[in-house]
């Protein structure tokens, strides 16, 4: 997903600051192919876990990715970033449209005029279809989502099962 979103955005119209902030970034992934490409970026998620693996992921390029342990709902920057991203469904958690409101305004506050948000949600059609179980797994972490739809109660619901590969050691 990370190589298809570095493609996008250089064939888009953006400043090409080559500065990227990712969202609940989790295991640093996306930041990753940012970062081989010569960008400068910073990841923020609220998970100390995830974040560890990110900075096990990112040791090569920790003088051009930092990671903050923070709530994106409530961030401020220094300086401001070219492109936001945030990916998995990761806005999904948000406790509700308000935290969705904040998080969004604290991205209008730190990016540049000619910035791109690219973010990915999912909408009551989509959820009432993702019935089913997803995989994802790499050197460092094994995920199982497992999602489903109760009709009766008109809720969705998404049940993730992950384990860091160093748990199994």
């Amino acid at each position: 997903m990370g190589k298809g979103i570095l493609k996008y955005y250089e064939q888009s119209n953006g400043t090409n600051n080559n500065t990227i902030l990712d969202l609940c970034c989790g295991t640093g992934t996306l930041l990753l192919n940012f970062a081989e490409n010569s960008y400068q970026g910073m990841g923020i998620d609220i998970s100390a876990d995830m974040l560890a693996v990110a900075k096990e992921n990112l040791d090569e390029y920790r003088d051009k990715v930092k990671l903050v342990e923070r709530d994106v709902t409530e961030f401020e920057v220094t300086s401001k970033y070219d492109l936001f991203t945030s990916t998995a469904d990761a806005l999904n958690h948000l406790p509700d449209l308000n935290a969705l409101e904040s998080c969004f305004k604290c991205v209008k506050d730190a990016i540049t005029n000619e910035g791109l948000f690219i973010f990915d949600i999912n909408t009551p059609g989509g959820i009432t279809r993702g019935e089913g179980m997803a995989l994802f797994e790499n050197e460092s972490v094994f995920v199982l989502r497992n999602e489903s739809f109760e009709q009766l109660n008109n809720k969705g619901i998404s049940i993730v099962y992950g384990m860091l590969v160093s748990d199994l050691n």
